[in-house]
């Protein structure tokens, strides 16, 4: 015979609910006077459900957030294959329908490999290929990357870097994905014709690397749950925007002993984002150097 209890016991002056389970020993002789009773946290349990059922609800709005970012490009990719399919002999549309078919793969391959990356930081099997890497070499590869989602949207785009090396040790791909998915994010949340600016600034035994943007800007309550894993926050007062959000970032600059912290003043006050990483010191620019500025006008 089992038999469940819930019972309440008074510790200390604060009362701890149980679940009690028992059930009687069998000897070889019959049964015996003996019982084996288990007792667990109630408040533990309902505690333990609670986040299991928040970390499911998490995981299944991001993956309709995934479908609804991957299904993004196709609706571009059908109407400039319908313009290629039609009998005509005009160069320009055939050339502006081919970038815009290429572009928007470009687009699908990203999200497919930021997909396969959380999967794999959920498993920890993200490891990084580290080298002495240049910075400013890795935010123009970053730039390249994320252009066509700037100049959709006609930002101006800025970034300011000293002149010469400012070196890090670390992974050239992985650090391009993070400026690319940092440069991305705020293009999206930045209304047309909006200003990004990215610069490079030194520290005794850190690299900067500052994403700011004119976009929604982020509310105070938002702020701790910009870089959540499965969260897509609402930035300002013009709702969520789509977007995996930026906990794979996180990781990988952590990853890199680094940080990066968000930082904004409200909605409509555009926002930054501050990457910290250690210095690999002998190789680079020296503190107070001149900069160098590439600027990108008002792309369309």
């Amino acid at each position: 015979m089992r038999w469940n209890v819930a019972c309440a016991l008074q510790l200390d002056s604060e009362y701890v609910r149980q679940l009690e389970s028992g059930k009687r020993i069998q000897e070889n002789s019959g049964r015996s006077g003996k019982w084996i009773i288990i007792a667990t946290d109630a408040d533990e349990d309902e505690r333990f459900i609670g986040e299991l059922r928040r970390s499911i609800e998490c995981k299944d709005k991001f993956f309709a957030l995934a479908a609804h970012e991957l299904r993004g490009p196709l609706a571009p990719i059908s109407s400039a294959l319908t313009h290629l399919g039609q009998p005509m002999d005009e160069a320009a549309v055939v050339n502006q329908s081919c970038a815009v078919v290429a572009r928007q793969v470009a687009q699908l391959g990203r999200l497919v490999d930021e997909l396969s990356d959380l999967a794999r930081l959920q498993s920890a099997q993200i490891l990084l290929r580290r080298a002495s890497v240049d910075l400013a070499a890795t935010i123009a590869s970053a730039v390249e990357a994320a252009l066509p989602v700037i100049a959709s949207r006609g930002h101006d785009l800025t970034v300011v870097a000293p002149l010469g090396a400012t070196v890090v040790d670390g992974d050239a791909g992985r650090l391009t994905q993070v400026f690319a998915n940092l440069l991305v994010n705020a293009a999206k949340f930045t209304d047309n014709r909006g200003r990004i600016c990215v610069s490079v600034e030194r520290e005794p035994d850190w690299v900067l690397v500052k994403v700011r943007d004119s976009g929604m800007g982020i509310t105070r309550e938002m702020l701790p749950r910009v870089f959540d894993p499965y969260v897509q926050v609402e930035r300002g007062s013009g709702g969520a925007q789509s977007g995996l959000g930026l906990g794979l970032a996180r990781h990988l600059i952590e990853l890199h002993g680094g940080t990066v912290t968000a930082y904004s003043q409200g909605p409509g006050q555009g926002s930054e984002f501050v990457v910290r990483l250690p210095a690999s010191h002998g190789q680079e620019c020296s503190a107070g150097c001149l900069a160098r500025t590439h600027s990108y006008h008002a792309l369309t």
